[in-house]
C-alpha cells in the first residue's frame, strides 16, 4: 500500500474545522452493488488511503472533508491499517 501511495499519490485538501491541511493521498473508487427490496442498486463508494502518521497530523474526523479539484467528499470512517497506512472511506454529496 505505501508502494501504491507513492506511485499514485496526489494532493488533496484536508478541511478540519474550516482550516484547509495539504494531504498527499491515493485514491480508490470501488463501486458497490447492493439488492434493495429486489432492486438492484450500485453506487459509487470512494476512498482514499493515506500515510496513517501524515493523517494523524491532520486531525480529521467523521463529517470533515476532503477537496480533490474542486470536488468535495465528506469523511465518513478511517480505518488504520496493519502497514502504517490508513484507509479512508467518503461519501460525495450531490
Amino acid at each position: 500500500r505505501a508502494a501504491l501511495l507513492a506511485t499514485y499519490g496526489e494532493p488533496v485538501t484536508v478541511t478540519v474545522g474550516g482550516v484547509g491541511k495539504p494531504l498527499t493521498v491515493a485514491f480508490l473508487a470501488p463501486y458497490v452493488g447492493g439488492d434493495v427490496r429486489g432492486v438492484p442498486i450500485d453506487r459509487a463508494n470512494p476512498q482514499v488511503i493515506a500515510d496513517k502518521s501524515a493523517w494523524d497530523t491532520t486531525l480529521a474526523k467523521n463529517n470533515d472533508t476532503i477537496t480533490r479539484g474542486g470536488t468535495t467528499y465528506t469523511i465518513v470512517d478511517a480505518q488504520p491499517t496493519d502497514d502504517g497506512m490508513v484507509t479512508v472511506a467518503l461519501r460525495k454529496y450531490a
